[in-house]
């Protein structure tokens, strides 16, 4: 027997035991318990009978609003700690999906994302019209940043690389005659088609 024990250890000591000598009722051991210790009922099982008394208990009986409500939200919250989301990832990773069920599941996620873009006031185009704008806002304040801590030396020392670079490419364009040719047919296709 144990003592000075606090609550904690002396859960974890029963489930020790009752997982050690087993339970009469599995047909393990020869422990009387009805669950497998610890807190709460982790491990009871009803007998057949109770389980037919709860649902007789049960049939016909509608719950209010409230209720409802209620339940949803103890529900919501014991699904979202992390150790819950941890079990489902688990669970929904070893499941292998068919075509059939990754498209549905696609489809679905299209659709929400749909109806939040249209909730939103926006479509898929005008969406990512706005993406890319404020893609190149971001693009436009680092290099805004990256230039002001920068020196003007450096910044010099910057463009003439960029314009080195920008030279290069262009006469390693036009050394080949096949590459000139081919940019001059482009170059008067824009012009016909303006």
């Amino acid at each position: 027997m144990r003592s000075g024990l606090t609550w904690e250890e002396a859960c974890e000591w029963e489930v020790f035991y009752i997982a050690k000598y087993g339970l009469k009722r599995d047909g393990t051991g020869i422990l009387r318990n009805l669950n497998l210790g610890g807190e709460g009922n982790k491990g009871f099982v009803h007998s057949e009978e109770t389980k037919r008394q709860f649902s007789e208990d049960r049939k016909g009986k509608k719950r209010t609003t409230a209720q409802k409500e209620a339940m949803s939200a103890v529900a919501q919250v014991a699904h979202n700690t992390p150790s819950a989301k941890a079990a489902h990832a688990r669970a929904s990773a070893a499941r292998p999906r068919s075509e059939e069920e990754r498209a549905k599941t696609a489809a679905s996620l299209r659709l929400r994302h749909l109806e939040k873009l249209a909730a939103l006031g926006h479509t898929e185009e005008s969406w990512a019209e706005l993406k890319k704008q404020e893609k190149a806002a971001k693009r436009k304040q680092r290099n805004e940043e990256r230039k002001a801590a920068l020196s003007p030396e450096e910044v010099a020392a910057k463009k003439a690389e960029h314009g080195r670079k920008i030279s290069l490419a262009q006469r390693k364009r036009y050394e080949n005659p096949a590459e000139r040719q081919a940019q001059s047919l482009r170059m008067k296709a824009v012009r016909a088609a303006a």
